[in-house]
C-alpha cells in the first residue's frame, strides 16, 4: 500500500477526516446571478473571476457536518473552520456524539497540531488532515481561463507534494461558480471534487454541499450548517492550544 493511501486509510478508519466547503445560510441579496448567460470571451470571463475574487470575505468561519467512507462503513463527525482569504485557517473536531478529536492549524506557512486524545496520538497525524483542508477549500488555480466541456477551466501546479502535482478548477461557464476540482498526479486524476447546490452569498458562490472522490479508496460528504461570513479570526484565534 502506498504512503497517501496509507495515510487516507488511518484518518478515515479514525473517522476524522473532515473538509470545509459550502455555505448553509440564505443568500443575501448576491450580486452574481445564478441564471447568467455564458460568458462571451476570455477577456470577460477574466473579469467576473476578479469581481468574484474581490468579493470573498478577508475572514469567515464554516460550521459542518462531514461523512466518511472507507471499505462499507460511514463515519461521521462535526467541526469547525475558521479561515482567512491569506490562507490562514484553524480547523476543529469533534465526534458527532462524543469528544473533542483534534485541533490543526496553518498560519504563516507553518502547521501547529494537538490531538486531544491519548488513544489517537499514536496513530493521527493531523497535519494530513490540515494538508487535505487546504486542498479543498484554498488550494487556487490561477492560471489563465479556457473554454472546455461548457465550462471555463483554469490550472496551476502543486509543488511539494508527494501525490499531487497539479490543481485544476472547473467553473459554471456564465456565474464562474466553482463546481469542480480536480487534483491530478503525471497527468492521472487521483482526487476530484464536486461542488452542487450553489448558492450566491454576498456576492461570492458557496456550496450547500460537497462530494469528495478519491480514486485510492475513500469518499467524502459534506453538510455545511452555518457559515458566517466576515467572522472575526484574529491571530490568537488561530493558534492551536489557545
Amino acid at each position: 500500500m502506498s504512503a497517501p493511501l496509507a495515510r487516507a486509510r488511518t484518518l478515515l478508519c479514525c473517522g476524522l477526516l473532515l473538509l470545509p466547503a459550502a455555505c448553509g445560510r440564505a443568500p443575501q441579496k448576491p450580486a452574481p446571478s445564478a441564471a447568467a448567460a455564458a460568458l462571451a470571451s476570455p477577456a470577460e470571463a477574466e473579469a467576473a473571476r476578479a469581481q468574484l475574487t474581490a468579493r470573498e470575505p478577508e475572514t469567515f468561519k464554516l460550521v459542518h457536518q462531514v461523512v466518511a467512507r472507507y471499505a462499507g462503513k460511514d463515519y461521521v463527525m462535526t467541526g469547525y473552520l475558521l479561515g482567512r482569504k491569506d490562507g490562514a485557517f484553524r480547523v476543529s473536531a469533534a465526534a458527532a456524539m462524543g469528544p473533542r478529536l483534534f485541533d490543526v492549524a496553518k498560519v504563516d506557512g507553518r502547521w501547529q497540531t494537538q490531538v486531544h486524545l491519548k488513544q489517537l496520538a499514536e496513530r493521527l497525524d493531523p497535519t494530513h488532515v490540515g494538508r487535505a483542508v487546504e486542498r479543498i477549500y484554498f488550494t487556487p488555480a490561477p492560471g489563465p481561463l479556457t473554454l472546455e466541456q461548457g465550462h471555463w477551466v483554469s490550472r496551476a501546479p502543486v509543488a511539494g507534494e508527494p501525490d499531487v502535482d497539479a490543481v485544476e478548477l472547473w467553473r459554471d461557464a456564465g456565474t464562474l461558480a466553482l463546481k469542480r476540482k480536480r487534483f491530478l498526479l503525471r497527468g492521472e486524476p487521483v482526487l476530484e471534487l464536486a461542488y452542487t447546490q450553489l448558492e450566491p452569498v454576498q456576492g461570492h458562490w458557496l456550496a450547500r454541499h460537497v462530494l469528495l472522490k478519491d480514486r485510492r479508496g475513500f469518499e467524502l460528504e459534506l453538510s455545511v450548517s452555518d457559515y458566517v461570513p466576515g467572522f472575526p479570526v484574529p491571530p490568537e484565534r488561530l493558534r492551536v492550544g489557545h
